[in-house]
């Protein structure tokens, strides 16, 4: 605090007195206000009152925005996911197989999900490419893999909010055996076209006599 020294009335005058008083006023208000004079208190007010709504439209948009970014995840995930159930019998299906390929992305950060799918994975790649299966391996390797299908969906599931449990995701699901034949059959079909056309089958060709017309 200052200290205010008693002036006598005879060492200053009347008019030293007022420049003092004015002095003082000034020095109050340059302390008290702000740009055009307006003090700093109405100035708190106008930002306030501007800057306000500014940043909460924009926390609402990052909201929104975050809010639908989530809503989108979720809906390619539920595609992977019903697109994995659907094709339970049907390794070798398109959309299978592509579904596969994306839950390494949609699924990128939930961990359950991500060690059953590399596990999977390395089941599906452990097949000799050299050599057929055995009857005895193919059906280890079938009973294996669906086995690890369904460790797979059931953390998806769980990720995703339904009540699955993994022993049911193994029994449950319908496949037509014909289509598996069906599918076996163009596989073989595209197989023998494909080794015809590059020369590492022979394309037979057995000549016959044409047939005698008919007698009149």
């Amino acid at each position: 605090m200052p200290e205010f020294k008693y002036l006598r009335s005879s060492s200053v005058n009347g008019e030293e007195v007022s420049k003092i008083v004015e002095a003082a006023i000034r020095a109050h208000d340059a302390a008290h206000n702000g740009p055009w004079g307006i003090g700093w208190e109405a100035w708190a007010i106008v930002l306030a009152t501007i800057i306000g709504p500014v940043i909460s439209v924009g926390i609402s948009l990052w909201a929104t925005g975050r809010h639908d970014a989530e809503g989108r995840l979720r809906e390619r995930q539920l595609w992977v996911f019903r697109t994995l159930l659907s094709t339970r019998g049907q390794e070798i299906n398109t959309d299978h197989v592509r579904a596969l390929n994306l839950i390494e992305a949609e699924f990128y950060r939930v961990q359950p999900v991500i060690s059953c799918w590399r596990m999977y994975m390395a089941h599906l790649n452990s097949v000799p490419g050299d050599r057929l299966l055995e009857p005895r391996e193919n059906v280890e390797f079938n009973e294996g893999r669906a086995d690890h299908l369904a460790r797979l969906l059931h953390q998806m599931a769980r990720h995703l909010g339904f009540g699955m449990g993994e022993i049911d995701l193994r029994r449950s699901g319908y496949a037509p055996s014909g289509w598996l034949w069906r599918e076996n059959q163009e596989s073989a079909f595209k197989n023998a076209v494909i080794d015809c056309l590059s020369g590492r089958i022979p394309l037979r060709v057995r000549p016959e006599a044409p047939e005698a017309p008919p007698r009149a």
